[in-house]
């Protein structure tokens, strides 16, 4: 039997818009891609202008379609970072602060993200206490419900167990905070991410590991444990020798100290 005319336009025209959907799924997966890159980058350096080119690749994917979870996830990560950059920049602060917690909502009740959003939006909760420390009485409990969840879905998630430790380590004892505890939280933390094998695939950024080496030496360091300290910091640079909050502040900072001690005998 012949195929008509119109049926052969019909077959013609579907083959077109799928390659053209998959041409477009392939330039949206490398811009995320570029995007991913851009971020990592500007977490090493703690650039803002590099953070603002990643978060307009993420925003502009997301805003071409609301059903990429991935962008979504990834720019809310990077407002999560603008707010704590914005620890010490108001206007940066207010500028993202509603909306990071909107996006971090949304992502954390999405199928497949259930521990990772819950770990985003308990890290940009603690942002707001962080900025005012006003709202710790009504937020902290939520941040410890959100982060206990996120365990429990995924017990080998190393972000929940990252921010839950930084949350110990600045909470006063009184109310709960511990560094022991805290220290404790980010060992876990390094041991999930050294024995993690994420697929190169991935189009949501990876983040925490760094974080999570120099919370560690912080922890070191109010125990008075000096020489974990400095090894983990060193460690974190053999990783990332370009880590500018080890590198140019933390490392620099420990070993004027422990010179002045030195020098006092």
């Amino acid at each position: 039997m012949k195929t008509s005319i119109s049926t052969k336009l019909f077959i013609f025209f579907f083959l077109l818009g799928s390659l053209l959907h998959i041409s477009f799924a392939l330039t949206t997966n490398e811009q995320m891609k570029e995007g991913i890159t851009l971020a990592q980058k500007a977490y090493v350096s703690y650039d803002k202008e590099t953070f603002q080119k990643a978060y307009d690749i993420f925003g502009n994917i997301y805003s071409a379609d609301s059903t990429n979870l991935p962008a979504l996830y990834n720019l809310t990560y990077v407002e999560y970072r603008f707010l704590e950059m914005g620890s010490r920049d108001k206007a940066l602060f207010d500028k993202y602060v509603t909306q990071a917690v909107e996006h971090a909502e949304k992502i954390s009740s999405a199928k497949g993200f259930g521990s990772e959003g819950k770990t985003l939006l308990a890290s940009i909760l603690m942002m707001k206490i962080t900025y005012n420390w006003a709202e710790a009485m009504t937020l902290s409990p939520r941040i410890n419900a959100l982060l206990g969840e996120a365990e429990v879905i995924n017990p080998n998630n190393p972000r929940a167990y990252l921010i839950h430790g930084i949350m110990k380590l600045n909470t006063p004892a009184a109310f709960g905070g511990s560094v022991k505890e805290g220290l404790e939280k980010f060992n876990k933390t390094i041991s999930y991410f050294e024995k993690e094998e994420e697929e190169s695939t991935s189009l949501t950024i990876n983040w925490g590991y760094l974080d999570a080496l120099a919370w560690t030496g912080i922890a070191n360091e109010k125990l008075e444990m000096t020489d974990a300290a400095i090894f983990v910091y060193k460690k974190a640079l053999s990783i990332e020798p370009e880590y500018s909050w080890v590198k140019y502040v933390l490392l620099p900072k420990l070993e004027k100290t422990q010179n002045g001690t030195k020098n006092t005998f």
